[in-house]
């Protein structure tokens, strides 16, 4: 857990997308702690065959996370001074539609 607080701002901030149509947070997770803490149980919770690919997402660091060889969700990083200030975590299927292409290619 310490090592993950270390990794973000201590104002760092969460957000997803679901949509409507997937489970997604409803309100922006705030602060370092509880960012770590969402992370943390959300790999924990994970289903045997998450597979999770770097990716450049528009040009910022982030991943791409697959399960059965679905794009499950794509996440973004917000760097600031080195440190994580804000995480963007799209799992709305309408949008991850058009992100298998560019997933497929080597």
């Amino acid at each position: 857990m310490n090592g993950l607080v270390d990794l973000l701002a201590a104002d760092a901030v969460a957000y997803s997308d679901g949509g409507g149509k997937v489970p997604a947070a409803l309100a922006p997770i705030r602060g370092a702690d509880k960012v770590a803490r969402l992370f943390l149980g959300l790999a924990k919770r994970a289903p045997a065959g998450v597979e999770v690919r770097p990716a450049r997402v528009n040009g910022q660091p982030g991943w791409v996370t697959l399960f059965r060889g679905q794009v499950f969700n794509v996440t973004t990083l917000d760097v600031v001074d080195g440190r994580v200030a804000s995480v963007f975590v799209v799992r709305n299927p309408d949008k991850l539609a058009r992100v298998g292409a560019v997933t497929d290619r080597p």
